[in-house]
């Protein structure tokens, strides 16, 4: 008899709190909810963190494959010089020199002079060219 007298405002109290209780879940923006959001900060800071880490480790890998590719030039050079005699060593060794000090003048692409066509190629000379990323299509004449 017991049970029965908490039973029953035991349920009315349930029966009625229920509707008080009940939250209406909408769908409707769910990608901006908190934990969505979030989730999408994390996975982010994520792949930013791998894509340093990547960036690293493929310099790293690069500077030892220049490193190599130095270190056999260097050999490649040392065993040619022992097979020559020393006149031939000071020529290359002249060449070598000359090549390190050669710097561009600035102008090997364009001068002062005036354009000239011997073999007739040039059909149109401009310096204000109306689409510069396509070239105009060219006619049969």
């Amino acid at each position: 008899m017991k049970f029965k007298q908490l039973t029953l405002p035991l349920f009315i109290c349930l029966a009625s709190s229920t509707p008080l209780a009940a939250q209406s879940v909408t769908t409707d923006n769910w990608y901006m909810s908190p934990g969505i959001i979030g989730t999408f900060v994390l996975i982010t800071i994520v792949l930013f963190i791998a894509v340093i880490i990547l960036t690293a480790r493929l310099n790293d890998y690069v500077g030892t494959l220049k490193k190599r590719k130095q270190a056999r030039q260097r050999l490649a050079f040392a065993e040619e010089l022992i097979g020559l005699e020393a006149g031939e060593i000071d020529a290359i060794l002249q060449k070598r020199k000359a090549a390190l000090q050669y710097h561009l003048e600035g102008n090997e692409l364009g001068s002062d002079l005036d354009a000239e066509d011997s073999h007739g190629l040039i059909d149109k000379v401009t310096s204000e060219p109306e689409n510069p990323f396509f070239d105009e299509k060219k006619r049969r004449r």
